[in-house]
């Protein structure tokens, strides 16, 4: 009841098994951005490409890293117009502050200079010409 009978022979037997897994990449390379913020994929390689060393494989949107190297690139020009503004006040400032003193030894510098020019005309100086005295010196009088 219920049995068969077959005859024996030689040849094929195909058998086909149907398994769920996965697949592990034998050499594999983990590829991370130096990015410390994320940014919009514009090319991407395809999947399952063999690649070359050196082959690009993303690009990112560079468009907001570009506005922030403008933006920093102006800041460079106004730092650098700013530090130029600064250096023309303080030289404006220790210029006025100096008037004063121009004022006051000019006149005797410049009258100094011509007496010192005449000298040196007439023959009134020179290695034979004797040397001022620390009296004369100190009196402020031109020699």
């Amino acid at each position: 009841p219920g049995e068969s009978l077959f005859t024996v022979r030689r040849g094929t037997l195909t058998v086909t098994v149907t398994e769920n897994g996965s697949v592990m990449a034998k050499d594999s390379q983990k590829i991370t951005p130096l990015l410390r913020r994320g940014g919009k994929i514009t090319f991407l390689v395809e999947e399952g490409k063999l690649v070359e060393e050196g082959e690009l494989l993303c690009t990112l949107d560079s468009t907001e890293f570009e506005t922030e190297l403008q933006k920093l690139e102006l800041d460079i020009v106004k730092t650098d117009a700013d530090l130029d503004n600064v250096i023309g006040i303080g030289t404006g400032v220790i210029m006025f502050a100096n008037i004063p003193i121009i004022w006051m030894f000019g006149y005797q510098a410049m009258r100094s200079y011509k007496d010192y020019i005449r000298r040196l005309k007439a023959g009134n100086m020179g290695p034979d010409s004797k040397p001022p005295s620390l009296d004369e010196l100190l009196a402020n009088k031109d020699v």
